[in-house]
């Protein structure tokens, strides 16, 4: 199986592991769909993306806490490499990865029989922009597009609004 370079962005670090499988790889793009700010959030949603090729847990990965100048070194060295920037919401791929897309559902384990199983699906949210099969310098660039993230109002789904709407239609009822 390749190996591949893996740098993901947050607001304390950059995580850097320089020989990740691409299991490991696709598994952390696919946590992404969950829309994480930072490591913590990675690592808490592994559990449902994980799969029998990947570690347990996030912590299993071979991934440091590096400085940018070190992060970009190795991304330079190589072309197979995933960067997922927390920050700016978004995905990059070096030139010898396969594409992922956006919405796509992977096979990470196949049988003897050639039979697929343990499904692993990415779905990532409309603001995370993906640059695939590009050269490093992509990390380095601004957004495409502004990063503008929906803000659902809350109160108007769980809060007093709902109960006291609920109220006036049982009401309406009786």
């Amino acid at each position: 199986m390749d190996t591949l370079v893996a740098a993901i962005r947050d607001q304390n670090a950059w995580r850097l592991g320089t020989s990740l499988d691409e299991d490991a790889a696709t598994t952390l793009i696919a946590v992404a769909s969950e829309d994480p700010n930072c490591w913590d959030d990675i690592a808490a949603c592994w559990p449902r993306y994980r799969t029998p090729p990947v570690p347990e847990f996030a912590d299993g990965l071979a991934i440091e806490s590096v400085d940018y100048a070190t992060a970009r070194a190795a991304l330079d060295q190589h072309h197979s490499w995933v960067v997922i920037d927390l920050i700016k919401k978004r995905i990059a791929t070096g030139r010898d990865v396969e594409p992922i897309g956006r919405d796509q559902s992977f096979a990470m384990v196949v049988d003897e029989d050639g039979k697929q199983h343990c499904p692993l699906s990415v779905h990532l949210s409309p603001w995370w922009e993906i640059h695939e099969q590009t050269d490093a310098s992509a990390i380095d660039r601004d957004r495409e597009n502004p990063l503008a993230i929906p803000r659902a109002d809350r109160q108007v789904l769980f809060g007093q609004p709902m109960i006291e709407d609920l109220a006036t239609r049982m009401l309406d009822v009786v």
